[in-house]
């Protein structure tokens, strides 16, 4: 199993008002790219990525490796 899929990070498909109020605040917001608009939220240790208001996917940083939460 990847990393990514043993850890608490946004699910595909969740608002961008449930990511903040679940996850927090992020440490930077990229603004809109391209057509549709692809938004991007970096926390520490991951990335949230956004069509529109909705989570397309969530990844780790490069080198990046965090312990489940239990």
């Amino acid at each position: 199993m990847r990393q990514v899929e043993k850890m608490d990070l946004p699910d595909n498909g969740l608002s961008k008002a449930d990511v903040e109020s679940r996850f927090g605040a992020p440490r930077q917001k990229q603004g809109p790219v391209g057509d549709p608009p692809i938004t991007r939220w970096d926390y520490d240790g991951y990335s949230v990525y956004f069509e529109y208001d909705l989570v397309l996917f969530s990844v780790l940083h490069p080198g990046e490796v965090i312990e489940p939460n239990a």
